[in-house]
């Protein structure tokens, strides 16, 4: 659990300003510069129980918390150990079970009153908005990975198709009627899910930005969240009218309890909120970092020492003294590693098959690649790309330099799931996480052919990194560690840093082992930034 590993990691924190988590010769010292969210994985799909307990999904954490939704105290949390994947969204059946979509997976899952799981059908990947109608008919749709809207019977019949593209995230049941948000084209519709070719929704909202659910309240009113178009909204769907119930500029999605208390998640951000009177909103669990994530350090538009998190569903940028976010702008295309590159990043990210050179002072995407095969990391060397990709597992994977013309001009073939990248001016380095080495691909300037090892035996090693010396931090995923590589003429020098560090989550089936990327990365100013259940900021003593 990433609330555990937190936990251990602020432990391991104040033992090291004592010299007890780190090893004597060298140290570290250090403190958390941005917190995680106690809600690890971004906090999603809600609803509540029968109980009145709060169920929330967290995809990239791959777990389904229940929590009182008072305190904010996680009552349970499921996960793959318990046959249950992250939720997009849930639902709670009459039976009193939940039911929910995992979006990476394509299951429609059910986690019994006595907590034991069972898969109701599985649709494909891109599962999403689920809920039962008040007569316990169950309807799912997908959303931005796929589409279409589905009734899933649970006496046995056969999955009834409803419509191949209705466009729906979060809906919710209404007076016989299905009424669900649009995100792409910014209403609401109105779906009779019985009138089968006649198929015809009604828009019954119009004008909205981004909405992501409709919910109803035991009184029947209805809410629509519309975050980018300024929060969440009471809708009259016979006067189709519309009040503003709270100014939010983060909802993902909404539940409301048996008392008519309005719940909604923060999306990326891991935070769950409550309206109360008068629109105020009160924080029920705090937002923070809800993934590990690629790292890299510079200079930002101010002039101050950024350092950049890429979580996969969201990029960040933070002050790299205080840890105060600062804002971006710009859409990014699921990034999962970031690179300094003079007053430009290299992103890269395998959700979207994708490595991009992006501007963070003025939100300009200046290129962008979609034809890696299974980008892992890119950086830049030399003014070229250098991206390790995993092309189509073990065997295939390669490192492959790609020139101003996007021609590759040198491939680096030999690995099994290459990982970390790292450089100087003259020196190239690439971490094999499955084969637990570290290669030397350039060295002054000069292509090495093949390749050499410089350091084995590293246990899953993924983030890389070059001190100011020269040596290379590495994160060792499966012993949960981060060591100093000292290189020189002999055999290289490990030195373990940091033990106990909450990395290494493992990727669900079917897609890379390298799932939220632990990343570690090195200022201007020399300080390390490591990213391991929030971003922890040290500094590095002989």
């Amino acid at each position: 659990m990433r609330r555990a590993g937190a936990v251990l990691v602020a432990v391991l924190l104040t033992l090291s300003l004592a010299g007890a988590a780190a090893a004597a010769h060298p140290r570290l010292t250090g403190r958390t510069l941005v917190p995680a969210a106690p809600l690890a994985g971004g906090s999603w799909g809600m609803a509540f129980d029968q109980d009145d307990n709060l169920w929330v999904g967290h995809i990239s954490a791959r777990t389904i918390t229940k929590i009182d939704p008072d305190s904010g105290r996680v009552l349970a949390t499921f996960g793959p150990i318990d046959g249950v994947e992250g939720s997009d969204d849930l639902t709670v059946g009459p039976d009193g079970a939940v039911y929910y979509t995992a979006i990476l997976t394509g299951e429609v899952g059910r986690i019994a009153p006595d907590g034991t799981h069972s898969t109701v059908v599985n649709l494909g990947m891109g599962v999403n908005p689920i809920t039962f109608t008040d007569d316990g008919r169950l309807f799912v749709g997908k959303a931005f990975i796929g589409d279409g809207l589905w009734e899933v019977p649970l006496n046995g019949d056969p999955v009834r198709l409803v419509e191949a593209a209705s466009g729906v995230n979060g809906f919710d049941w209404y007076d016989g009627y299905l009424y669900g948000p649009r995100p792409g084209s910014g209403d609401v519709i109105k779906v009779d899910v019985d009138a089968g070719a006649q198929w015809a929704p009604e828009i019954v909202l119009s004008g909205l930005v981004w909405p992501s659910a409709v919910d109803i309240a035991p009184d029947g009113t209805m809410y629509v969240s519309d975050a980018d178009g300024g929060g969440i909204f009471r809708f009259d769907p016979v006067t189709h009218t519309k009040t503003l119930a709270a100014a939010t500029a983060t909802a993902d999605n909404m539940a409301i309890d048996s008392r008519g208390r309005v719940f909604f998640s923060g999306g990326n951000d891991g935070a769950i909120y409550r309206i109360v009177g008068n629109g105020r909103v009160v924080v029920v669990s705090a937002p923070g970092l809800g993934t590990n994530s690629g790292l890299a350090a510079g200079i930002g538009p101010d002039g101050r020492e950024w350092v950049y998190a890429a979580t996969k569903f969201q990029f960040w940028a933070f002050d790299g003294r205080t840890g105060a976010e600062r804002l971006l702008t710009g859409a990014l295309p699921l990034p999962d590693t970031a690179f300094v590159d003079g007053e430009n990043l290299v992103l890269s990210g395998y959700f979207a098959n994708m490595v991009a050179v992006w501007n963070p002072a003025t939100g300009a995407m200046l290129a962008f690649y979609p034809f890696f095969a299974t980008p892992l990391n890119a950086i830049r060397f030399d003014g070229d790309l250098i991206v390790a990709e995993l092309v189509t597992g073990p065997g295939t994977a390669r490192v492959t330099r790609y020139d101003e013309t996007n021609a590759a001009s040198q491939t680096f073939s030999g690995f099994m799931v290459p990982t970390g990248l790292a450089a100087t001016d003259d020196d190239l380095y690439a971490a094999d996480w499955l084969a637990g080495i570290v290669y030397q691909l350039v060295r002054d300037g000069q292509t090495l052919d093949p390749m050499e090892a410089v350091v084995t035996g590293l246990h899953g090693p993924e983030g890389l990194a070059l001190t100011s010396e020269g040596d290379l931090l590495v994160v060792e995923t499966w012993t949960q560690q981060l060591s100093l590589v000292v290189l020189g003429d002999g055999p290289a020098v490990v030195t373990p840093l940091l033990t106990g560090l909450d990395v290494g989550q493992p990727a669900p089936a079917g897609f890379p082992p390298i799932w939220n990327f632990d990343g570690v990365a090195v200022g201007p100013g020399g300080a390390i930034y490591l990213s391991a259940g929030g971003i922890l900021r040290y500094e590095l003593h002989d």
